[in-house]
């Protein structure tokens, strides 16, 4: 009962007389088991005495420093949720360059999205809704059969991609968009223009002309556009001219050349998609040229 007494005055911080300053003192002293002490209180006396201080006072400024701290950096449920970017309702995922992502969605969809690209999709597709998802760049679609969803919808940028269980690349880093399939089948048609549609082929290409709003049909390089999804890029008599386009598109950097001769020269070859450097020199020795890395500039001289 004193001791509640003494807690009540200290809360009030009312002005305390030196006796009831002593008698608050003596029960501290009391509480922790500790002889009553005389005179002026040494904080951090040596001994067994100033041990259980030391320690009472480690554990008050703990509490006192730690508690906010813990709250402050605490991976609170708005922190986790925003590592996991959102835009307009729908989850986002991006890839910086030379980096490249996997995403499984809850269909069993698998996405390998490319370096420099944004995908934007609705995990929780309602039933018997087509399967929408958004690319903004490159990824390889690994479509699954779902009968509870028939369709599985791609807007790239201009173009409206329609598949069923299928593989295909699409490639929407411009207006130009490009649907490369490399298996089952696709419907490809023009964002607001739905009488400029085609249907692909596996091994087919189809690329936007955005000047005559055609379509652009072409056979396509199936072990090129399978293999960056390993990590690799297999080139069989590729341009040097289109090799370096893909290594603008992955690492964002900007290529140069200094003789149009250089664009046409060609190359076979199975590149690991890991290092800029380790690519340019095997493209040197390959074709007995000197690639020159400057800052965010390739120069093929």
């Amino acid at each position: 009962m004193k001791e509640q007494t003494d807690r009540e005055n200290f809360r009030k911080n009312k002005s305390l007389s030196p006796k009831e300053k002593a008698e608050i003192k003596n029960n501290i002293y009391k509480n922790l088991q500790l002889p009553a002490a005389s005179g002026r209180i040494r904080f951090f006396p040596g001994g067994r005495n100033g041990w259980v201080l030391r320690t009472v006072a480690a554990a008050v400024l703990f509490i006192l420093i730690g508690t906010p701290v813990y709250f402050w950096l605490r991976p609170t449920d708005r922190n986790i949720r925003n590592t996991v970017n959102t835009y307009a309702g729908l989850m986002e995922v991006r890839t910086g360059g030379g980096e490249m992502k996997k995403i499984t969605l809850n269909d069993g969809t698998v996405i390998t999205l490319n370096a420099n690209s944004i995908l934007r999709y609705n995990n929780n597709f309602q039933e018997g809704a087509a399967r929408e998802v958004e690319l903004e760049g490159n990824a390889f679609f690994s479509v699954k059969k779902d009968r509870l969803h028939a369709l599985f919808v791609v807007h790239a940028r201009s173009l409206n991609v329609t598949v069923l269980g299928t593989e295909l690349n699409v490639n929407a880093r411009s207006a130009a968009a490009e649907v490369e399939l490399a298996s089952g089948k696709v419907k490809v048609e023009e964002r607001g223009n739905k009488a400029n549609t085609v249907y692909l082929q596996p091994g087919e290409k189809i690329k936007l002309d955005t000047l005559q709003n055609t379509f652009l049909r072409t056979k396509m390089n199936l072990q090129l556009y399978e293999a960056w999804t390993r990590g690799q890029w297999n080139f069989r008599q590729n341009t040097l001219e289109e090799i370096t386009g893909l290594i603008r598109e992955f690492y964002g950097v900007e290529i140069l050349f200094q003789t149009e001769k250089s664009k046409k020269l060609r190359i076979n070859a199975v590149l690991p998609v890991t290092n800029l450097q380790n690519i340019v020199s095997v493209i040197e020795q390959t074709l007995q040229i000197n690639i020159q890395i400057n800052d965010n500039q390739l120069i093929v001289k």
